[in-house]
C-alpha cells in the first residue's frame, strides 16, 4: 500500500485542479482564476506536482513553529516578570501591561539594548 498523505481541503482542491490541467487540458490561466492565485504561482505548483506528485502540493511548513516565536526561556522570563509585579493579572491583559510598563512585545523588543 502506498504512503497516505494528509492534505488540507485547500491542498485537495489544488490537487484536483492540477489533475485537470494534466488530463483535461485546463489552462493554467483558468486554474489561476479558479484558485485565486497568480499564473506564476500555478506554474510553481504544477512543476512541483509533476516532479513530486501529490506530495509536492503539501505545505512544507506544516508542523513547524513560526519563525517569529520567542525562545521558550525568554518567554518564561517575561511571564515571570509580569506575574511577580501583577500576581492577579489575566494572561489576555499581559501584553498591554508589558508594552505600557516595560516597552516589550512578546515577539520582539522595542529597543535592541534590552537584555531579557
Amino acid at each position: 500500500m502506498d504512503n497516505l498523505l494528509k492534505m488540507s481541503a485547500k491542498e485537495l482542491t489544488r490537487l484536483e485542479i492540477m489533475q485537470r490541467i494534466e488530463g483535461q487540458g485546463l489552462k493554467q490561466k483558468e486554474a489561476a482564476a479558479i484558485l485565486g492565485l497568480s499564473e506564476r504561482h500555478i506554474k510553481r505548483l504544477y512543476r512541483a506536482y509533476r516532479e513530486q506528485g501529490a506530495s509536492g502540493l503539501i505545505s512544507k511548513h506544516r508542523g513547524k513553529g513560526s519563525n517569529n516565536q520567542l525562545d521558550p526561556q525568554k518567554k518564561q522570563r517575561v511571564i515571570d516578570l509580569l506575574y511577580s509585579q501583577y500576581p492577579d493579572l489575566a494572561y489576555t491583559g499581559s501584553g498591554e501591561v508589558g508594552r505600557s510598563t516595560w516597552c516589550f512585545y512578546f515577539n520582539r523588543n522595542c529597543t535592541p539594548d534590552h537584555d531579557w
